[in-house]
């Protein structure tokens, strides 16, 4: 009877755990589902700080490009201010005096002063306004004044002197009247009268360290000038600069000139122009390509690229070129460097060097008289 009993308690129990187990809800397999939530969560920030990484390393990459740009134009400006710091005054003594001899009829001689004008206008045709950008001692003076009273302008609220794209298109026709004045004064020989109240003589006695002769109002013309610099980049050269009006209208020879690939650039970058010193697009067919002073900012500032003297091929997919030469290609710059101090050297134009006369075996045409 108790086996009996037994047996009917172990059958119970069993029906009761079988019960249990049948009533108990099924646990699917979730391991590999966290498994992928955890590994996609970890994935996320690692592609993030990947991304982040590239973000910095282009911006860092760009202010390094923006700065090695800066430090060679820099050099290349001091040294054709130490070895040359007249070259604006006599290339344009050069223009005076030929406008003298045709009001006086006379015939136009080659003196130092036109030969130097011979070799900065060749220069110019060749290889664009690289004077301006690099060689000219006041432009030097503008790009100094600007940058050094940046950050205190800024500092205490006076923002840059700026004007509409209309307005300063009209703006840049007034250094032709100041070359047109100055010819006529050269032409009918009254310019003696009034060159000692000129800023750039002013300027000339400042650097050659002497300044008898030069009246107060030049010196004050020179400040205003200054100040101008200060509140906008290379505004002397844009609004006022005779040379400047001489050397827009030459022609350029096409690979001296800066040149835009628009069918790559974004319609709401417009870079080039906002860096630009002198307000313009880089468009070899514009009207106002003359006026690029051939500084390279804007090659330098584009995020794509796009700027450049020289495009060969076109890749029909990406539009970009197969081979092109930037805008500020480093080895171009001290290539035109070179060239134009070689030419200066040979005229006699250079301090702190030996003359050609020293040096070369042979008397140049120009050294016979």
């Amino acid at each position: 009877m108790q086996e009996a009993n037994n047996a009917a308690q172990t059958s119970g129990a069993l029906k009761a755990d079988t019960t249990s187990q049948a009533s108990a809800p099924v646990q699917t397999p979730s391991a590999p589902a966290s498994t992928n939530d955890s590994v996609t969560k970890k994935a996320q920030p690692n592609t993030q700080a990947k991304l982040g990484k590239k973000r910095i390393s282009k911006a860092t990459q760009r202010k390094a490009r923006l700065f090695r740009h800066r430090a060679l134009r820099y050099a290349v400006q001091a040294l054709f201010f130490v070895l040359a710091p007249g070259l604006f005054s006599a290339a344009f003594s050069g223009v005076k005096y030929i406008a003298g001899q045709i009001g006086a009829l006379s015939p136009v001689e080659l003196t130092s002063f036109v030969l130097l004008l011979i070799v900065v206008v060749g220069a110019t045709v060749i290889m664009g306004r690289f004077f301006c950008g690099y060689a000219c001692a006041f432009g030097f003076l503008g790009d100094l004044v600007y940058d050094a009273t940046a950050a205190l302008r800024h500092k205490i609220g006076i923002p840059d002197l700026t004007f509409p794209e209309p307005l300063v298109k009209v703006l840049q026709l007034l250094k032709f009247v100041v070359l047109a004045g100055i010819c006529a004064l050269c032409f009918l020989a009254s310019y003696s009268e009034v060159s000692s109240y000129s800023p750039w003589t002013a300027f000339a006695g400042i650097v050659a360290g002497s300044t008898e002769g030069i009246r107060t109002g030049a010196f004050a013309l020179l400040a205003a000038i200054v100040a101008l610099m200060a509140l906008r980049k290379r505004a002397f050269c844009q609004f006022l600069c005779p040379m400047g009006a001489i050397f827009s209208l030459l022609p350029m020879l096409p690979f001296a000139i800066r040149d835009r690939n628009e069918a790559r650039c974004p319609k709401s970058c417009g870079q080039c122009r906002k860096n630009c010193p002198v307000d313009i697009w880089p468009d070899k067919g514009s009207l106002q390509s003359g006026e690029c002073i051939a500084c390279g900012d804007c090659a330098v500032n584009c995020p794509l690229g796009n700027i450049s003297v020289l495009r060969l091929g076109v890749d029909t997919k990406t539009l970009k070129p197969k081979f092109q030469i930037s805008g500020s290609f480093w080895a171009s710059i001290l290539v035109k460097a070179a060239l134009l101090l070689i030419g200066c050297w040979l005229v006699g134009a250079l301090r702190f060097v030996p003359s050609p006369q020293d040096v070369l075996p042979f008397a140049l045409p120009w050294m016979l008289n």
